[in-house]
């Protein structure tokens, strides 16, 4: 019986594929290179970068989010861990809107247009010219299927960043500037022979 139990448990490990997390809440406030979202009661301040994508729900491109815009933020990151939370996408909706986004990108498998993370297939015509490209796309609708299926309402192309050759002579060392986080709070408490301090 051990021996079976032994079989049964040693299964292949799978590498879960890496996805965009999307969150609903409330732009509470910006400053510089964040942007204070209230999801659920909590605010996450979110890091937005000049790769961020702005867009309304209607799927145009904005300049800025404000204070009281309710947003779709697109982000790698979860709520739940302490990491700094990087906005991939943030696009302003409304209360009235039904409408959501999907960013990854899509390839053709199997005559289908599927995510890279496999759970949401695009319905659309000509769908061979956007294989290969990272997609920002706005839908409607889902067909709660395996995986989801939609007719999108607006597609946009992401670009992505040109990877530069290197260049071999260099006549003077560039230094690298660390970015450093702001972050305003009240100590709660130091933990004994650790420089761990919650805020």
């Amino acid at each position: 019986i051990q021996d079976d139990i032994m079989m049964i448990s040693e299964e292949p490990v799978v590498e879960a594929a890496e996805r965009n997390n999307r969150y609903e809440g409330i732009v509470e406030s910006t400053e510089g290179d964040f942007v204070s979202v209230k999801i659920n009661e909590t605010s996450y301040p979110f890091a937005v970068t000049e790769d961020t994508l702005l867009y309304s729900i209607e799927g145009e491109e904005i300049e800025a989010v404000k204070a009281g815009d309710k947003v779709i933020v697109v982000s790698k990151s979860l709520l739940d861990t302490k990491d700094i939370k990087s906005a991939e996408a943030i696009v302003v909706t409304t209360e009235e809107s039904a409408a959501s986004v999907y960013l990854d990108t899509f390839d053709m498998v199997d005559g289908e247009m599927i995510s890279g993370d496999g759970e949401l297939v695009l319905n659309m015509e000509n769908a061979e010219e956007y294989a290969g490209k990272k997609l920002l796309v706005f839908y409607s609708f889902v067909l709660q299927s395996l995986p989801a299926q939609t007719t999108p309402d607006k597609v946009v192309v992401v670009e992505e960043t040109a990877t530069e050759e290197p260049v071999e002579d260099i006549a003077t060392p560039v230094e690298v500037v660390p970015s450093y986080y702001r972050h305003i709070g009240t100590v709660e408490a130091v933990a004994e022979n650790s420089i761990d301090v919650t805020i």
